[in-house]
């Protein structure tokens, strides 16, 4: 092989695989614990806030009937329907509003 004349610039281009994944500092074992960390800590914020929206559907339905009835509420009206041990009064909607029944049992 010969060698490039003195001074000439020389230039290395990744393989198109080597270019596409990013340089990491850690090995393929670290990258799979973080992604299974990821995973775990993303499937309990999902099923807490499940849980959440299931224990509180019914102040949700009334949160919703009230913002559709009057397109804006104030904080207090919002905490109103969202205290805890307080059952508020039900919005009476039209027959045939999109969302009249939903959260009854």
């Amino acid at each position: 092989m010969s060698r490039p004349p003195e001074g000439a610039l020389l230039c290395a281009y990744p393989s198109p695989a080597a270019a596409a994944r990013p340089a990491r500092g850690f090995s393929e074992h670290t990258q799979w614990l973080v992604d299974q960390e990821v995973a775990a800590l993303l499937a309990r914020a999902e099923a807490r806030a499940r849980d959440l929206l299931t224990r509180h559907r019914e102040a949700l339905t009334q949160l919703t009937a009230a913002l559709l009835a009057e397109e804006t509420i104030t904080g207090d009206e919002v905490r109103a329907l969202a205290a805890a041990g307080r059952a508020p009064q039900p919005i009476a909607l039209p027959a045939g509003h999109p969302i009249a029944g939903c959260g009854r049992r």
